[in-house]
């Protein structure tokens, strides 16, 4: 708080450029009082007024009372790491929280359901539908890279950043790639150690959570600073996980202090695991059960700070590369790199088939796909009813099929043959955020704090520049981090093949452990979903999994159930 200046703050975050704003501060007559980031951010407003979230690296969200204007101003980082929601009712209140519950809490705002996110639940990929629904009435998220504004005048929401490729960096070889992308990665991932040996990370087995942990080990080590905690779930059979087998190459690496944990260890997260599990502030966190387990873990042992990999696969994604080379003529190294993908990730499409749909995307007229569209329409309504088990009258109600065709729409604003709006389309998409804030809510359900080095603005601004060609290379894809990694990380892990996840093997565990509950939550839930999932299909995939106990039913079984589950809580909230 500033009297003098009419100010008031709160602050949720961490800033990481503060020696660059304190010493912009100091030149422009507004130099903090003090070395925090909620004072450093507080003296950007009161020198740049709305135009300081823009200047503000880091994770934040917060608000800024200004009684000299009569105004909030509220900003959200880039990303959304930090939460924010907001009613607005024009003319009689403004009320902003991190959460929901504290919105209702206030009592300005009602607790009523928003029916349309339901369905975004039940149909899964329209959980990415828009960066500001919740489930909700009258309840928004501030989108992120977003200022808000609020006067006797009104409510005004602004955009301060957008991603932007700019013009493709052209260096003279290989080596100065490597070497600017390093530098731009290593001081993302410093930035976010702040808390000393408080700070941990995830360690996968994926190539982007390796290299965060390589990076952060060597930093530590030039600073004298003790081992480097990781965490990590690991399969009892390595010989066929690829995940456990680059874990256990990363551990060999001496100055970590690492933590496994494997699916039979599952009751000994009890009663935590439990409690979290069946109070989720939002059910899209139901399967969130690997970063859930971990956070548990790392609360335990006194760690405060978790670094992971999101969402190094956006970030360094080549995009529809295979048309953009074909359009361009291209066609031999088309085939090479179709080649050499196919042997990294053995299984998928044959090179003949990814190189055809190649040619279709790279020269196929618009007003051929706009003909095929109401085919493809139909065909994906079909689909939806079939997966989601969602009641066909609650489609109709809430106009899934427009939802849906918002959510094509989105896709379709990308341009595959534009590097720039390819790679501006996948950074801007709602699913990053999505799956930002889910992090963000399990994580702060067990006290921690999460921080993702790959959403840096910075690495993200200097890869978006970066050539198709440092991105992917002889079917090699994320060419350049594989080879900037090269002496923090075993080569093993650099030149690992394949992609595997086990959220899925610890997720069936978890659920076989839970089927008792499951069955009798999903039994005495039935009036509670009735309006939204058909009947029918509940019951055939409990009878699918009684009698095979494979396939997708428990999948789709532990979800409804988190449906249910969820409901029934928020009815005995009102």
């Amino acid at each position: 708080q500033d009297a003098a200046a009419s100010l008031v703050i709160t602050f949720d975050g961490r800033i990481d450029n503060r020696e660059e704003l304190v010493r912009l501060l100091q030149a422009s007559g507004c130099p903090p009082s003090a070395d925090t980031d909620v004072e450093i951010a507080l003296r950007a407003y009161q020198c740049w007024g709305g135009a300081c979230a823009e200047r503000i690296l880091g994770d934040f969200a917060f608000a800024i009372w200004d009684g000299a204007r009569n105004t909030l101003f509220c900003a959200r980082d880039i990303f959304g790491t930090r939460p924010l929601y907001y009613h607005h009712r024009p003319g009689t209140a403004f009320t902003f929280a991190s959460t929901p519950d504290a919105l209702f809490a206030g009592g300005v705002v009602a607790r009523q359901l928003n029916e349309a996110r339901i369905a975004d639940y039940l149909v899964s990929e329209l959980e990415g539908i828009d960066k500001t629904s919740t489930f909700y009435q009258d309840v928004f998220r501030l989108p992120p890279a977003h200022t808000l504004t609020v006067s006797p005048r009104g409510m005004s929401i602004t955009r301060y950043w957008k991603p932007e490729p700019g013009p493709e960096l052209q260096l003279a070889s290989d080596r100065e790639y490597e070497e600017a992308f390093l530098e731009t990665f290593r001081e993302a991932v410093r930035c976010r150690l702040r808390g000393g040996d408080m700070v941990s990370s995830m360690l996968s087995g994926g190539l982007d959570s390796s290299s965060i942990v390589g990076v952060a080990r060597a930093l530590r080590l030039e600073a004298g600073d003790p081992p480097f905690r990781t965490y990590s779930v690991m399969s009892r059979e390595p010989a066929t996980c690829i995940e456990t087998r680059a874990i256990h190459q990363m551990l060999k690496l001496d100055s970590l202090d690492p933590t496994t944990f494997s699916a039979d260890q599952l009751p000994d997260l009890y009663p935590e695991l439990a409690e979290q599990t069946w109070h989720l502030e939002e059910p899209f966190d139901f399967h969130m059960i690997v970063p859930r387990s971990l956070a548990i873990l790392a609360k335990r042992q006194g760690v405060r700070v978790m670094l992971d990999g999101i969402d190094g696969d956006s970030v360094l994604s080549e995009g529809m590369f295979l048309p953009r080379l074909v359009r361009r003529g291209k066609l031999v190294t088309a085939w090479r790199e179709a080649t050499g993908l196919r042997q990294v990730y053995p299984g998928e499409s044959p090179v003949g088939v990814e190189l055809m749909n190649a040619m279709r995307a790279a020269f196929v007229p618009d007003w051929i796909r706009m003909g095929l569209r109401p085919l493809r329409r139909k065909q994906q309504w079909k689909q939806v009813l079939a997966d989601s088990r969602i009641h066909p009258e609650f489609a109709d109600r809430i106009h899934l099929q427009d939802r849906l065709e918002t959510l094509n729409e989105t896709f379709r604003a990308r341009r595959p043959l534009d590097r720039d709006s390819d790679n501006a389309g996948t950074i801007d998409h709602p699913f990053i955020v999505c799956g930002v804030e889910r992090y963000e809510r399990v994580a702060a359900a067990s006290s921690l704090e999460s921080r993702h080095p790959f959403l840096d603005r910075r690495v993200v601004e200097f890869c978006m520049r970066l050539p198709d060609s440092q991105k992917i290379r002889n079917g090699w894809p994320k060419s350049i981090l594989r080879r900037a990694m090269a002496g923090y990380l075993p080569q093993e892990v650099c030149s690992r093949r394949g992609k595997g996840h086990l959220s899925s093997y610890l997720t069936a565990s978890w659920v076989k452990r839970l089927y008792p509950e499951i069955s009798k939550t999903l039994h005495a839930a039935r009036d509670v979903l009735a309006p939204y999932v058909q009947a029918s299909a509940l019951q055939e995939s409990i009878d699918y999994y009684q009698f095979h106990g494979e396939h997708d039913a428990p999948w789709r079984l532990y979800e409804l159930t988190h449906l249910a589950n969820w409901l029934k809580q928020q009815k005995s909230k009102k």
